[in-house]
């Protein structure tokens, strides 16, 4: 950012090359950390922490007003936080297998980019974390998977709350219906079943959010 804001500052200082940058107010380290496939550990050199605090706040202050969440001071609800572990199917773990052969296979050079890449192998990995369906639909729902199990502690605080109308919120950036799609009624058996809601412009009585994901597709007809 200082680039396009204080290009001229860094020209006076020597710091417009980021090596010089990053060698006054950066530090590189190198550590052991999970490969992108999840199948075992690499060493990783990478710009790890910032040193020279102040004189950086100093310069970037020149171009920014900088506000914390301390000097605001803003009444904000205290957060409760939960993390749910799951445990792997045994087809996932063949599946994280696999993304290790064709990371192997993408780092020694030998598949063609537009192939297979990191990035569509990373991407691969983080669908089949959320649910194996994302990878084959084909594949069977677990009911120990995160999306059941993100079903399971939604409809419980549902549940809890429904006396005081509470309101829950819920993220997934993976398998959500895109604005210019839509969704198309499908039959599955569902529990547990939760009142009449409207999902994409089409209601929808006693589904599931699970089944929200299993039934989403685009309308080609």
């Amino acid at each position: 950012m200082m680039r396009y804001l204080q290009y001229g500052m860094l020209q006076d200082r020597g710091l417009t090359l980021f090596d010089e940058w990053a060698s006054t107010f950066g530090e590189v380290t190198t550590s052991v950390e999970l490969k992108p496939e999840g199948t075992g550990y690499r060493m990783r050199t990478r710009f790890s922490r910032f040193y020279n605090l102040p004189e950086l706040m100093a310069l970037w202050r020149e171009a920014a007003d900088i506000q914390t969440a301390d000097m605001l001071n803003l009444p904000v609800p205290e957060v409760e936080r939960k993390n749910v572990v799951v445990k792997p199917t045994d087809i996932q773990r063949e599946m994280v297998a696999e993304l290790g052969e064709r990371a192997e296979a993408v780092r020694n050079g030998n598949v063609d980019p537009s192939e297979d890449n990191m990035l569509k192998i990373t991407n691969d990995g983080r669908k089949l974390a959320l649910d194996q369906r994302l990878i084959d639909p084909l594949l069977p729902d677990e009911a120990g998977s995160k999306v059941n199990a993100s079903v399971e502690e939604v409809f419980r605080l549902w549940q809890e709350f429904a006396s005081t109308k509470g309101t829950q919120l819920v993220f997934c950036d993976l398998s959500t219906p895109k604005a210019e799609k839509k969704i198309k009624a499908a039959a599955f058996e569902i529990k547990p079943c939760v009142p009449a809601v409207q999902v994409g412009g089409y209601a929808a009585a006693g589904i599931s959010a699970a089944a929200f994901g299993a039934a989403a597709e685009d309308r080609r007809h």
